[in-house]
């Protein structure tokens, strides 16, 4: 592992959350590395040093409070904007894709020409050919 994944770890080894077999690696880290070292140093004293703060409570009405500010700015964002933003991204998408499909079509042969028949017919028509052909090669050939 490199430094910057030993750093993304210290939180946890500090708050004794770390799995054994990670915090033996993280360990095993720390003693040969001073700059993770003293990354581990200041999260320690930052633990430290909050824990030694006073517990502040809140007042009775905060979640109320903070809540009425949720909804306050829920109310403030106007949807119509948006809305119509999806809506012409959605048009201007579609047209494209006609307008690709559309090409398409015009630059694709008529596979379909008007002189043409299905395949059965012309497989029909080649073989009685190709068989009276070989009927009259034949009558040549006996007589």
């Amino acid at each position: 592992m490199k430094c910057k994944d030993f750093v993304l770890k210290l939180s946890l080894y500090v708050d004794d959350k770390l799995p054994q077999n990670e915090r033996i690696l993280l360990e095993d880290h720390l003693k040969s590395c001073k700059e993770c070292l003293n990354e581990y140093f200041l999260l320690k004293n930052l633990k430290s040093s909050l824990a030694n703060l006073p517990a502040q409570k809140a007042g009775d009405n905060f979640e109320s409070v903070i809540m009425q500010k949720i909804g306050d700015k829920f109310q403030e964002t106007n949807f119509i904007p948006v809305f119509f933003q999806t809506i012409k991204v959605s048009l201007l998408t579609a047209v494209f894709l006609l307008g690709v499909i559309a090409t398409f079509n015009f630059l694709t042969p008529d596979v379909s020409a008007k002189d043409s028949y299905d395949n059965i017919d012309a497989l029909n028509k080649y073989v009685l050919k190709d068989a009276s052909a070989c009927d009259k090669i034949i009558s040549d050939l006996m007589g």
